[in-house]
């Protein structure tokens, strides 16, 4: 008697997976030929592909389909992120430029560091070699106007950028000073 059922129940899974196949070959069939149809249907001038280009397959369809599903959902998470701050410390830090000047009797080091505060930077001179490193810590809360919580992020970045000096230094005699995301960095030549 359980073997009937079992055989039953099968058959009925059978026939649903038969149906469900066939269903989908039909709409995917159906978008294909509504795809023709309408690169068929443009003027001649238009640059439109030629119909050897398209596979006449229901895959063609739903490789279409399934990228404009794709297209939705970054759509949808990107606009899930709100106003959150991309330009944050994190992002600017990650791309600080910095640059080397050879002056007379020192050796100039501008980094530009955007949102970096003066405990945030240390600067470390270890032979020729100058280390900048730049770590910070910020927490966005966002609220709606009413102030209901909306959402919270937390950012932490370090930045380290290690440059080494064309030359022989005097350590002893090296400063530094940061000025609106600005750091620079002195660097006198040993004497000769």
């Amino acid at each position: 008697m359980k073997t009937h059922r079992l055989r039953n129940t099968l058959r009925g899974f059978a026939v649903l997976a038969l149906i469900g196949s066939v269903g989908a070959e039909t709409y995917y069939a159906h978008r294909l030929a509504e795809r023709i149809e309408a690169l068929q249907a443009k003027p001649a001038g238009d640059a439109a592909p030629p119909l050897a280009a398209i596979a006449n397959t229901p895959w063609a369809a739903m490789h279409a389909d399934m990228m404009a599903w794709q297209a939705g959902m970054a759509r949808l998470f990107d606009a899930s992120r709100g106003d959150m701050d991309d330009t944050s410390f994190a992002t600017a830090i990650a791309q600080a430029p910095i640059s080397l000047e050879e002056q007379d009797d020192t050796y100039v080091v501008t980094a530009a560091l955007p949102g970096a505060g003066d405990n945030d930077v240390n600067v470390d001179l270890d032979g020729r070699v100058v280390r900048i490193v730049a770590a910070t810590e910020s927490t966005q809360t966002q609220t709606t106007d009413d102030g209901q919580w909306r959402g919270q992020q937390h950012v932490a970045s370090h930045y380290e950028q290690a440059l080494t000096l064309p030359g022989p230094v005097d350590a002893a005699a090296m400063s530094s000073q940061f000025h609106d995301g600005v750091l620079t960095v002195m660097v006198p030549k040993a004497a000769s």
